[in-house]
């Protein structure tokens, strides 16, 4: 496999320790090309789960609320 590079656009967003980072790629990825990505990113952002959604093209942080809900921490 190629080396796998990953362009990071997060501009002004903030993930804290806790938080789920859902990251969003337009490309079609195999099962070891999305586990790499995830590991590589989990590395430089401890405590954060990250959650890989291929063939999308967003990036958003949340985070469930006391009651459960979602707090939209991306603006």
């Amino acid at each position: 496999m190629g080396e796998l590079k990953i362009a990071w656009e997060l501009g002004a967003t903030v993930v804290r320790p806790g938080q789920t980072l859902v990251v969003c790629s337009p490309h079609r990825l195999s099962a070891m090309q999305a586990d790499e990505i995830k590991q590589r990113i989990a590395a430089r952002l401890p405590g954060v789960e990250v959650c890989l959604l291929p063939e999308v093209s967003q990036v958003l942080v949340y985070e469930a609320d006391d009651d459960g809900s979602t707090v939209d921490t991306s603006s």
